[in-house]
């Protein structure tokens, strides 16, 4: 009764997205409605679950309109510590339940912990054996997404998930998956021994090592078209990579000059701007920069790069405002301003990370869960605006799948709890919180 409801609502309809170890939802619910909606699978192979949790163990509202792929901030994930050396430990206080055993034969082991170079993320994963004798090992559909930087390509068949990871996007990668016990697996076997990642259980964490990669530059695209700007950085080698959403960065003050009982403003003082201030987003690579870049991006520096980018005026901060290096990782920081969104990409020889800065970074998609089971995401045109729009398409006569309401606790509407333990209770395909008061 003490807990805080899971998500906040808006004043006359929620605009919620869930998302964990599935993909996203967005549904428009009447603000009175105190239930929340779930899909409940009665098919074994139309479970997948969704959730929006932060690392202090609630939930937030965000906004999918500027949302490109599926970007996620590293909450949604929560890095609970750091066992790298001289890494500082922090704990989280949502502690994410154990997955309930996958209905697959062959399990021998399975887990909701992923030690990712030395840093622990929640996540699904389950090692199974073949009927050949050989070891698998496959990862919740989000972990892949989320935490590795793989991107999902569209599929008809809920049997194959075609991705792109410093590959070709007319010969993509093909993963084996399989839904069940309310996540979503992909054997990344085979794709993990192609990038030379070393994996190995211990308990219930999974323990991932990949490669150190170096980044060997980072430029800004001379090419410019209107609003988009293309940020390229070059790597001598594939590597992990996550994507995080800051706060607003604080416009650079005014300078005052006292003079007596008047002030005036200095010569050498940035003008007044009445414009929404930019939005910090940050890309983390697994490997470490060449120190000059480091250099040529710190904060000092990117003061002279002002009023150089067109997406930045004299008053603004720079695109790239930081290029730092923590704990043998990259983190490259951005300014970039409201409306705007990145989109990430990456392509092979050479390797690159590419970062485009745009209004319509999101990437329609089209993808088959199970049969009758479709999530879509894709720019729906009303009048002259055009809104990305992310939903879940069932057809209940093949799916089997229906909509109803549950409850915290069965039998009863008193109490709450984490949006996530409530959905494992009624093993649903996707939960959404109802309104409030």
């Amino acid at each position: 009764m003490g807990e805080r409801p899971t998500l906040k609502c808006q004043q006359h309809c929620s605009a919620i997205v869930n998302n964990s170890n599935g993909r996203y939802v967005m549904v428009f619910v009447s603000p009175i409605l105190v239930t929340l909606l779930c899909l409940i699978a009665t098919g074994m192979n139309a479970k997948a679950q969704f959730l929006l949790k932060t690392d202090k163990g609630t939930d937030k509202h965000r906004d999918i309109e500027t949302s490109p792929r599926f970007l996620v901030s590293q909450q949604q994930f929560v890095q609970k510590k750091q066992l790298s050396q001289g890494g500082t430990s922090s704990v989280s206080s949502f502690e994410q339940p154990l997955p309930p055993p996958p209905a697959l034969s062959g399990v021998i082991s399975y887990g909701n912990e992923i030690s990712l170079n030395g840093r622990i993320f929640s996540g699904a994963w389950l090692q199974q054996r073949e009927k050949t004798g050989s070891l698998s090992i496959h990862l919740s559909d989000a972990a892949v997404r989320q935490l590795f930087g793989v991107d999902f390509l569209d599929s008809s068949n809920p049997n194959k998930q075609p991705i792109q990871w410093f590959s070709s996007d007319t010969k993509p990668l093909v993963l084996s998956s399989v839904l069940t016990s309310g996540y979503r697996y992909l054997d990344v076997t085979n794709f993990a021994k192609t990038a030379q990642w070393q994996m190995q259980v211990v308990k219930n964490t999974l323990v991932v090592t990949t490669p150190s990669a170096k980044v060997t530059n980072i430029s800004q695209d001379k090419q410019q078209w209107r609003d988009r700007v293309r940020i390229i950085v070059a790597l001598d080698r594939p590597t992990l990579w996550q994507i995080t959403q800051g706060l607003p960065i604080k416009k650079p003050q005014l300078q005052i000059e006292e003079e007596g009982n008047s002030s005036t403003q200095l010569s050498s003082s940035p003008p007044r701007s009445t414009s929404p201030p930019n939005r910090e987003w940050i890309i983390t690579l697994d490997g470490v920069a060449n120190p000059v870049l480091a250099q040529r991006y710190t904060p000092s520096n990117t003061v002279g790069q002002v009023g150089q980018d067109k997406l930045t005026t004299p008053s603004s901060p720079a695109l790239i405002q930081q290029v730092e290096v923590v704990n043998n990782q990259t983190m490259i920081h951005l300014g970039v301003p409201l409306g705007l969104t990145p989109r990430i990409s990456t392509v092979a020889n050479p390797n690159r990370l590419i970062i485009e800065i745009r209004p319509d970074a999101m990437v329609e998609r089209n993808i088959t869960w199970a049969p009758g089971l479709n999530w879509r995401q894709r720019f729906v045109n009303l009048g002259k605006e055009r809104f990305p729009v992310v939903w879940l398409e069932i057809n209940p006569r093949t799916s089997g799948i229906k909509l109803k309401p549950i409850s915290t606790t069965p039998n009863s509407l008193i109490g709450t709890a984490p949006l996530i333990q409530t959905a494992q209770q009624y093993s649903a395909v996707a939960a959404i919180n109802g309104g409030y008061f």
